[in-house]
């Protein structure tokens, strides 16, 4: 507070008052970084505003493009994983189409209908011609 209660008067051409511009000086003495900030002080609010907004903006920026580059490395361990999966199942049918060959070959409806199912082959003059 200034003298008699009021608040410290602004300084001409600054837009700071005293009391302010001693402690922003005094602060960037032991900051190098409130230094910086303290010789900024010039920009304008509007000025300071596109700055916040172009980093925020860059930053967005960034985030958008790890997340699309997270979504590209899980879309591809999926398309490896469904690849591998095409494969097992293509290896499969193919050993299912052997299986199907081998069991409608003569020989094995042969051994079947004698070992499984205890036919017999027939006699001559039980075969029966039909014309």
């Amino acid at each position: 507070m200034g003298v008699g209660g009021r608040p410290p008067a602004p300084v001409k051409g600054g837009g700071m008052s005293r009391v302010m511009t001693r402690a922003l000086e005094s602060s960037a003495m032991a900051y190098p970084v409130n230094r910086r900030i303290a010789e900024r002080a010039g920009l304008s609010i509007r000025e300071r505003v596109h700055i916040v907004v172009y980093f925020l903006v860059l930053f967005l920026g960034a985030l958008f493009y790890i997340w699309v580059q997270s979504a590209v490395v899980e879309a591809s361990y999926r398309l490896s994983a469904l690849r591998e999966e095409a494969r097992a199942l293509t290896a499969s049918q193919d050993d299912l189409k052997v299986e199907i060959a081998r069991l409608r070959s003569p020989a094995e409806l042969s051994r079947v209908a004698m070992e499984e199912l205890h036919m017999v082959q027939p006699e001559p003059g039980q075969v029966v011609f039909v014309e």
